[in-house]
């Protein structure tokens, strides 16, 4: 990480894979999409295609993290 704005720390540490991201800024764009079109309930469906809790997905679903794919 350099000095610079948190966006452009944001896209570095996408790009070069680093920090504790589980899922691309682009994934949790997907999700977003994706949840839109599901069933009550889907979240462990997408928790399994994308490898990560159901936590992490509702979290994302709720825009409480990855709040740059809004």
């Amino acid at each position: 990480m350099f000095e610079g704005t948190h966006k452009a720390n944001s896209a570095d540490r996408d790009i070069k894979g680093h920090g504790l991201a589980q899922l691309t800024v682009e994934q949790a764009r997907s999700i977003r999409k994706e949840v839109k079109n599901m069933p009550y309930g889907a979240l462990m469906e997408l928790a399994a295609k994308y490898k990560v809790s159901r936590f992490v997905i509702g979290s994302i679903v709720r825009g409480n993290t990855y709040k740059d794919a809004a």
